[in-house]
């Protein structure tokens, strides 16, 4: 149920993880 509402609220913020994820990469 848990990764249900991850999945769901990754969906919903897909444009903000796009823009995200490499911000993370690049600090590690």
């Amino acid at each position: 149920m848990l990764y249900e509402h991850i999945k769901e609220h990754a969906v919903k913020n897909n444009f903000s993880i796009q823009w995200y994820t490499p911000q993370v990469t690049t600090l590690r």
